[in-house]
């Protein structure tokens, strides 16, 4: 297997003029671009200096040159340059040319940047064709995407006004299915539930515009004050339950006396004495308040009347209108 061989490379090199400018300039020959040991940043900064030795690796079966050629051009070159390289720096441009070209060879099989692919492609032609499947792979999903984006940003796609509207705006021979054909269909077919529909509305008119009967509300609900009690039906009243009408009252005593018919009671009320006494031979008790002492005197006495369920009734009537009448002598006292 022939070796890969350098001869003539520098001069080469020093054909490049932007190669030529920088090693005049003071330019390192070659320099780390990041800070990742290798990677495809720094063959495609320097493919004009890698190029000429992919040419020479592809005639050499892609054999990588020897370190020692290597340092024989880099410090040839320099010197064209009116460079006076030591030999560190021959022997740090020399590994990093050698290191990236194990680099593209390693990786001269997938697919890469353009630039970097050029530079796999100097080394073999033959991936000449899987570039261009890849390429046509690429320019056609590019073009998809960009319809997609042309179609969604064209306003114009929607526009109605323009000379195709006016095609549309005819019926097809096909029976007419232009937008103007289904617009009129739908104002046909407007018009003619409009008539059914305004006939169905007279024909309740009518009921909807006679006469109604109106209620009048005073007719049914009047004023509280013209309401006329019902009159009480006293034939089925209980005899044994004696009548309140048979009180009489002098105005000269200022008192009231009830009528003592059995099971009721008298009460005789005196204002100088601010007192009331009930008799207890009818059954009831007696209240006498003294304004003067501030207390009052209560006696009771039992008394079985004719009926005792109303007499009971009557007794705790009188006594609660007489501790009443009591209560009300003391809070004025």
């Amino acid at each position: 297997m022939a070796n890969c061989s350098l001869e003539g490379l520098a001069s080469q090199w020093d054909q490049d003029e932007a190669l030529r400018e920088d090693l005049r300039q003071g330019k390192p020959l070659i320099a780390e671009v990041s800070e990742k040991q290798v990677d495809i940043h720094m063959p495609s900064r320097y493919n004009r200096l890698l190029l000429p030795v992919l040419h020479r690796m592809r005639d050499a079966s892609k054999k990588l040159p020897g370190i020692d050629e290597l340092r024989h051009e880099i410090r040839k070159v320099l010197k064209m340059n009116k460079r006076d390289p030591t030999d560190e720096e021959v022997d740090r441009f020399g590994w990093l040319i050698r290191k990236n070209l194990g680099f593209i060879k390693m990786k001269c099989r997938r697919q890469e940047v353009p630039d970097f692919q050029q530079l796999c492609l100097a080394l073999d032609p033959d991936l000449q064709g899987i570039v261009d499947q890849i390429n046509e792979s690429l320019a056609r999903r590019r073009a998809r995407a960009e319809t997609a984006q042309e179609t969604s940003d064209d306003e114009d796609a929607y526009d109605d006004d323009g000379d195709d509207g006016a095609d549309d705006d005819q019926p097809d021979e096909a029976g007419g299915c232009g937008l103007s054909h289904h617009l009129n269909d739908f104002m046909a077919a407007v018009g003619e539930s409009a008539p059914e529909a305004s006939a169905a509305e007279g024909e309740s008119a009518p009921a909807a515009d006679g006469d109604a009967p109106i209620i009048d509300a005073d007719a049914y609900e009047g004023p509280i004050e013209n309401a006329v009690p019902d009159p009480i039906d006293t034939s089925t009243a209980d005899p044994s339950i004696p009548s309140l009408d048979s009180s009489t009252t002098d105005p000269s005593l200022d008192s009231s006396t009830t009528d003592p018919s059995p099971g009721s009671s008298t009460v005789t009320t005196d204002p100088s004495l601010g007192s009331s006494t009930t008799d207890p031979s009818l059954g009831s008790s007696t209240v006498t308040t003294d304004p003067s002492l501030g207390s009052s005197t209560t006696r009771k006495t039992t008394f079985v009347p004719e009926n005792p369920g109303a007499g009971k009734r009557r007794s705790l009537l009188v006594y609660l209108c007489s501790w009443g009448l009591v209560r009300t002598l003391c809070f004025a006292e």
